[in-house]
């Protein structure tokens, strides 16, 4: 039979629960998996207890309702040069 035990990180009580919570840093990303009773997972807590307003949901454009441009025809360039690998190989071999 195994018993696992989980207490809180820093008072070390077994007899208060404790939760276990992922905090990560987003400038480096780095991360920490404390074990916190309720009493140290407090200001945690209260974080998620804040009424934050949550972003409300972008509704999807149609294409009837965006605005579309014109296409334009693609610009050919006519300077580029067409070589064959032996163009290429006689040059080499001439500078050379």
């Amino acid at each position: 039979m195994k018993l696992t035990l989980t207490v809180c990180d820093v008072c070390q009580d077994q007899d208060k629960p404790a939760n276990s919570y992922e905090i990560r840093r987003l400038d480096d990303g780095a991360t920490a998996n404390p074990d916190l009773c309720d009493e140290h997972a407090a200001p945690l807590e209260a974080l998620f207890a804040t009424d934050v307003p949550k972003p409300k949901p972008q509704k999807a454009t149609t294409s009837k309702t965006k605005a579309t441009r014109p296409k334009t025809a693609a610009v050919r360039r006519r300077d580029i040069q067409v070589k064959t690998m032996e163009d290429i190989e006689r040059e080499k071999a001439e500078r050379a």
